[in-house]
């Protein structure tokens, strides 16, 4: 079977949606299967997926009236190039899908926050309002079968989209097998000095959303370097807070503020650097009002540091039990307390260090890209 695959958030810095398509390509790529795939690219076909195995191949689609537009590489050169291929089925790893596809696809849907909890999402124009928001509804509506990574998205979309229970699957998302306690202290060391990491310090990776609080975090933070000058706090992932470097400048006035580097800002920080940094950290802090899954807390888990996190949407299917939880995400005072236990409680840190690895093993990647085919199979057949 011919598998026809949207791949253009693997280009560039791979974040999200571009780590989730990433490791199930590589699981399907070791599992050597009869099946082809087919990628298709808009920008560049990256190093790791120019491919020299059996069954894969990448291409790069041309532009569309000349323009560098996802809307046109979407709607009108991936439909030209199906038309062309005549995969048996298409996949579809972000949200959205052409509207005038005649084959049957597969689309996953990460979350709804945009339909949910529009004033919760970062929108880059006021088009995107609309191409998102009905673009993707109409997607969902049209897809053969729909993936989500937890059920808490399934239920949004049953409820707000009143999509069949049938047609929704759950393929829950994993920490990498890379993603596992680092204990060699030359690469701790190695990427301390590179981060400009002193002693101890909370983190937080991923795009800073509003719904994520990330300065309400620095701001209970802030209380914390007063009282602990051996701590600090690396911030890493692009702001969208909407007005240009909100995090970066408030880090440095803060910092001017204690006479000191406490807080670390970071744009973008390399996937292989993750593990190091996960491990070396005190507590990873990652609070969000509205999540479809939460890879970085997993993560953490797995390299066995403690997570303070909340129990909104699906964040208590990731961590289960294995967390220090904010009750209210926009008090500063909650969550500098929630802070304070991660250095005062060693019992409680003793709890978490033990249960870490053991929750981050329940979810897989290779269940969850078995489990991606096999949907994508028996789409192939309706």
């Amino acid at each position: 079977m011919k598998i026809g695959i949207d791949s253009h958030c693997l280009e560039g810095n791979r974040t999200g949606v571009g780590r989730y398509l990433s490791a199930i390509l590589n699981e399907w790529k070791a599992e050597k299967s009869d099946h082809e795939f087919l990628l298709y690219f808009k920008n560049e076909i990256p190093k790791d997926f120019s491919f020299t195995e059996k069954g894969f191949a990448s291409k790069l689609l041309p532009k569309v009236f000349g323009r560098n537009s996802t809307a046109l590489f979407m709607h009108k050169a991936l439909p030209d190039a199906v038309l062309t291929d005549r995969p048996d089925i298409m996949f579809f790893p972000e949200y959205i899908a052409p509207l005038t596809l005649t084959k049957p696809f597969v689309l996953t849907l990460h979350d709804i926050v945009y339909a949910a909890r529009p004033e919760l999402h970062f929108w880059p124009s006021p088009l995107d309002h609309i191409l998102l928001t009905q673009v993707s509804k109409l997607s969902a509506k049209k897809a053969s079968a729909i993936l989500t990574p937890s059920e808490f998205v399934k239920k949004e979309i049953m409820r707000i989209w009143k999509v069949k229970e049938n047609k929704i699957f759950v393929t829950r998302e994993a920490a990498g097998e890379e993603f596992k306690p680092v204990k060699e202290q030359e690469k701790q060391q190695e990427l301390r000095l590179r981060y400009d990491i002193e002693d101890k310090f909370f983190f937080f990776v991923g795009s800073a959303f509003k719904r994520r609080h990330v300065r309400e975090c620095m701001e209970a933070f802030m209380n914390i370097a007063v009282q602990h000058k051996n701590y600090q706090f690396l911030i890493a992932g692009s702001d969208r807070y909407g007005s240009h470097n909100e995090l970066s400048g408030l880090a440095q006035s803060l910092n001017k503020a204690l006479k000191r580097n406490a807080f670390i800002r970071k744009d973008f920080i390399e996937n292989k650097d993750l593990p190091g940094l996960y491990s070396s950290a005190h507590a990873t802090i990652w609070l969000s009002e509205y999540e479809g899954f939460g890879l970085p807390p997993l993560e953490s888990l797995a390299c066995g540091t403690p997570v303070i996190t909340n129990k909104a949407a699906s964040l208590p299917e990731v961590v289960g039990d294995c967390a220090i939880f904010v009750e209210d995400i926009t008090d500063i005072r909650s969550i500098y307390n929630a802070m304070q236990k991660t250095i005062n409680d060693n019992e409680k840190m003793s709890e978490l260090n033990s249960c870490s690895v053991t929750q981050a093993e329940k979810f897989s990647w290779k269940d969850c890209a078995a489990q991606t085919l096999d949907i994508l199979i028996g789409s192939s057949k309706l």
